[in-house]
């Protein structure tokens, strides 16, 4: 006598809660996909930028021969490490560069500080010097502007009349 067995059957609601599961999981999954995809396009934009905040310093009204100091916070916004490898002004009145105790690699997010010096003697007028920072290898660089309107002194008054 030959006995058949049946292959056991899947409960009606296990199916029905591993579909309601599948059905919950893919939506999930694709948002999560399309926001990385974001994430990673919006950080390939303008030149591979690593900036996150403002790339321009405006130091308003100063006189000519004063010695102006800002500082800007460089962050990767790559979802991979990158490295400043220079910093350079685009003017001998302007010097730049990464502060000593702040990383030159960054990992995805991580910040950096970058000291930028300008010099006014001479200068008139509206002034805006530029701040190469070259990041990672090849063509890949980023530019900060320090600005001022530049007055000249007034000859013959004493300093804090």
């Amino acid at each position: 006598m030959n006995i058949v067995q049946a292959a056991p059957v899947q409960d009606d609601a296990k199916a029905k809660r591993n579909d309601r599961l599948w059905v919950l999981t893919f939506p999930v999954l694709s948002v999560l996909n399309i926001v990385l995809c974001a994430w990673t396009f919006s950080g390939l934009r303008n030149n591979g930028s690593i900036f996150s905040s403002k790339t321009t310093h405006d130091f308003g009204n100063v006189h000519e021969g004063d010695l102006l100091h800002h500082t800007f916070t460089v962050r990767n916004l790559h979802p991979w490490p990158i490295t400043v490898t220079n910093v350079g002004a685009t003017c001998g009145c302007t010097t730049a560069a990464v502060r000593h105790d702040s990383p030159t690699r960054l990992l995805p997010l991580q910040s950096t500080v970058i000291d930028v010096a300008l010099n006014t003697s001479g200068d008139r007028g509206t002034i805006q010097e530029g701040v190469i920072v070259a990041a990672g290898g090849g063509n890949r660089y980023n530019l900060l502007y320090v600005k001022a309107t530049v007055k000249s002194k007034i000859k013959g008054r004493k300093e804090g009349a």
